[in-house]
């Protein structure tokens, strides 16, 4: 019976589908179906036509293909030539990859649809299905199999890509962390390092004492360190600068009088402001009632007018000065840079020029970028090529980058707005920088010196209490300089207390 279905299935169209194919290992015959121990795959194929199941007519005399739900079958014309192909199969079998040892069964009603195609043998030993020749194109029931080269393959790139984005991960962590903390070191240092005691030490004066005496200072407007700790001071009322080994609380005059005589002869000033040490020890002095810089040479009793009128002869040309005060000195060229108080100027002279040029101001007192008001104290960086310029009557610190026709604020108000804030000044006498490049102003009314950390506009009082003064070792009276020793310690020219001030950085 079953033999009969199946060659009926090769020789007729049948009309009704619902084909249950299962694929076995071996077979019993149970009524009209074989059972299986195997799993079983279902199949169904929709007819094309409303054809008799027992309807036999109108076999193609060509060979066709057509698809059933999940299998692609080849129709042949007869029992026979079905029979000769799977004779053949048995070669045929290791090219397209033919199921074999495998039983197919027809349960109930088989219909060749369009294009089925099913190879038979008398006795069912093998309807072998091939993959190559029938297309086995989809089975929803039956689980494909697993790709096991292509997931192991899979599984390869994923290790791979796992590994190489850990490498990325560990490369990128090595690289940026030591750079953070580097930062993050230095940023701590530089907040850390920068600390002053708020008391601080005479060094040189007695104090709320003035006198001529060697031991006495006379309203002290300038002090300098030298590379040796050796101490400069500019006596002003005593019209003089003295000279302080360290550790020594006795000075020696090395330059005017001792008796502190005024006099515009060469060995004479007349009420000084600052002073320059070179490598050599020589001196610079601004002699502010003579209008002149003087250059003293180390040792020499007498000195020599650099820039202005020996005489003490006033003006606004570009030979002459009027009451200069702060000066800055380019090391690499020997240039002097002048601030021209009353002229609202800073004056170039090259070394051994007795005329010098006007590098920043000289359009008249004022607020406005192009000029200065009164500027006193003086600072070259070299390394921006631009002095940095206090300017006493508008109450600012600017920037004036040499070439240039105008100023950048670094501190206090444009519109000369004085205060004793944290961004405000009054009367500022001094400014210089540290080699980090924090700026370090002199606020001479409120009593205090003011750190300006790199960048910021925004100022910390470090010695002094702002808008007080007084002559205990944390106060300040009308100070005029400020300046730094290569350990950054302070030293302030504490003019109406007659004293140094030495701030101690810790």
């Amino acid at each position: 019976m079953l033999k009969q279905t199946l060659a009926q299935t090769t020789t007729g169209r049948l009309s009704t589908i619902s084909t249950k194919v299962k694929k076995i290992n071996r077979h019993c015959y149970s009524g009209k179906t074989i059972k299986q121990s195997n799993e079983i795959i279902h199949v169904r194929i929709r007819p094309s036509d409303n054809r008799s199941i027992n309807d036999h007519s109108n076999i193609p005399s060509t060979n066709r293909n057509i698809t059933t739900s999940g299998y692609l079958f080849e129709n042949f014309q007869s029992k026979n030539e079905l029979s000769t192909i799977y004779n053949n199969d048995r070669d045929y079998n290791r090219k397209q990859r033919i199921i074999t040892n495998r039983y197919l069964s027809i349960s109930s009603k088989v219909a060749p649809h369009k294009n089925l195609i099913i190879k038979n043998h008398s006795h069912l030993k093998t309807n072998e299905l091939s993959s190559d020749q029938y297309n086995l194109t989809k089975d929803h029931h039956k689980k494909p199999e697993k790709n096991t080269k292509k997931k192991s393959r899979t599984y390869r790139c994923f290790i791979i890509f796992s590994l190489v984005s850990i490498l990325l991960i560990a490369i990128t962590i090595a690289i940026v962390l030591p750079i953070l903390l580097l930062k993050s070191e230095t940023t701590t240092t530089k907040t850390a390092s920068l600390r002053w005691n708020t008391t601080g030490i005479t060094v040189a004066g007695i104090s709320g004492v003035g006198g001529r005496a060697n031991n006495q200072l006379n309203t002290p407007y300038d002090a300098v360190v030298d590379y040796s700790y050796t101490l400069y001071v500019v006596d002003q009322g005593n019209n003089r600068v003295q000279k302080y080994m360290r550790n020594n609380s006795v000075g020696t005059t090395i330059a005017g009088l001792e008796n502190g005589t005024a006099g515009s002869s060469s060995n004479q000033l007349n009420s000084p402001a600052n002073v320059l040490v070179d490598f050599n020890g020589n001196l610079y002095i601004t002699d502010i009632l003579n209008n002149r810089v003087q250059y003293w040479p180390n040792g020499s009793s007498t000195g020599t007018t650099i820039a202005g009128n020996a005489t003490g002869v006033a003006g606004n040309s570009n030979n002459l000065l009027y009451s200069p005060y702060g000066m800055a000195r380019d090391l690499n060229t020997g240039t002097l840079y002048i601030a021209d108080y009353d002229n609202h100027r800073i004056m170039s002279y090259a070394s051994g020029a007795s005329s010098g040029v006007v590098v920043a101001g000289g359009n008249g007192s004022g607020l406005n970028n192009t000029q200065l008001y009164n500027p006193i104290g003086l600072h070259f960086d070299s390394l921006s090529n631009s002095l940095l310029i206090a300017n006493y009557g508008s109450n600012t610190v600017v920037r004036w980058v040499l070439g240039d026709s105008n100023w950048t604020l670094l501190a206090g108000d444009s519109n000369g707005l004085s205060g004793n804030t944290s961004t405000l000044l009054r009367n500022p006498r001094d400014v210089t920088l540290d080699p980090m490049g924090n700026m370090y102003i002199l606020d001479r009314s409120n009593h205090r010196v003011q750190l300006y950390m790199a960048g910021e506009s925004v100022g910390k009082t470090i010695a002094g209490v702002s808008g007080i003064y007084g002559n205990d070792p944390n106060l300040l009276n009308t100070p005029r300089s400020v300046e730094l020793d290569s350990q950054l310690n302070l030293y302030i020219s504490d003019r109406s207390n007659h004293r140094i001030q030495k701030f101690v950085r810790y």
